[in-house]
């Protein structure tokens, strides 16, 4: 009787388990992240209007993060676009602890290059170490990338700075 009992209780025990671990599958499935908003030309390399952007270094970009209750704001400071981007838009593709932005313009008319600030929104995230890879055909970087990792573990909040040191913008 005592035998049975063990028995039941270690099944008993392994059915909470496996439980639990088919809910955190579920939770990751459902991490979803967009771009929510992008602000006008900060500057041009025509001679635009520096005045809304004063406080930032255009020599980089910058990503910020803050995150709460499973929400994760990232924020890409001086990114480079055409001063006619047509419409700015991002892809956002989450695969376990990889994050891929792909950052785009429909159009780049102008003949002039223009500082934008885009804000992103990641729901779903726990707490753990992310792989980010931001592609976009301005970065300077090999690859047109820019990569960092956030350990959510250690720091709800932060700041990256990539320094620029080519055209678009010196």
């Amino acid at each position: 009787m005592e035998r049975r009992l063990k028995i039941f209780l270690v099944l008993f025990f392994c059915i909470i388990v496996l439980s639990l671990f088919q809910c955190k599958i579920y939770h990751s499935s459902s991490v979803s992240g967009e771009l929510i908003s992008h602000s006008d030309c900060l500057n041009s390399t025509s001679g635009g209007d520096r005045s809304s952007a004063e406080d930032i270094d255009s020599n980089y970009e910058i990503i910020r993060y803050k995150y709460e209750d499973g929400v994760l704001r990232l924020t890409h400071e001086n990114s480079v676009f055409n001063c006619c981007p047509g419409e700015i838009n991002a892809t956002v593709s989450i695969k376990n602890s990889s994050i891929v932005i792909n950052e785009k313009e429909k159009s780049a008319e102008c003949s002039c290059m223009c500082l934008y600030k885009l804000d992103y929104k990641i729901d779903g995230l726990t707490p753990s170490v992310y792989n980010f890879t931001i592609f976009s055909k301005y970065i300077p970087e090999e690859n047109n990338k820019i990569t960092f990792t956030i350990d959510l573990l250690k720091n709800s909040q932060g700041v990256f700075y990539f320094q620029r040191d080519t055209y678009p913008w010196i």
